[in-house]
């Protein structure tokens, strides 16, 4: 019974993928070497282009949103610490990276990212690291990060 379920099943799918093929082979329609060649795809229209900015908001999203952000964890402030002796209260999430502070920096002071260098408590924060993989960075304070300028 399951032997001709699968018999069955390998036959439609060898029809399938076959019946609207070209039959290519070598020699005689005889030959037990026998091609095939899919046939070639159909390529859309030439028009408009798919606008993603153009689709109404979904209804759910603004769930989504607060979702995601769920997801990234507790608020913490992050207060920088600048070279020039000034400093710079942020807030970030607990799940967000280094990478995303130091983009914060460079966006708004204008110093290249690769140049910056980050330091809380006198260890370096690497960039691959989110803030919760930082035992020092506690929530529920106010984190001082000294900015250095390579």
């Amino acid at each position: 019974s399951s032997r001709v379920l699968w018999t069955l099943a390998v036959t439609q799918l060898k029809f399938c993928c076959f019946a609207n093929s070209k039959k290519m082979s070598s020699g005689s329609e005889s030959s037990d070497e026998e091609y095939y060649q899919a046939p070639a795809p159909k390529v859309a229209p030439a028009g408009p282009g798919f606008k993603l900015g153009a689709l109404p908001q979904a209804a759910g999203s603004s769930v989504l949103r607060k979702e995601d952000e769920s997801l990234l964890g507790n608020d913490v402030v992050i207060v920088f610490s600048l070279p020039d002796g000034t400093t710079r209260e942020e807030v970030f999430k607990m799940g967000q990276n280094v990478e995303l502070l130091k983009l914060t920096l460079e966006k708004n002071m204008g110093i290249e990212y690769h140049r910056l260098e980050l330091y809380l408590e006198g260890q370096l924060m690497a960039d691959p690291l989110s803030l919760n993989d930082i035992p020092l960075v506690k929530p529920a304070e106010k984190n001082t990060v000294v900015v250095k300028v390579k």
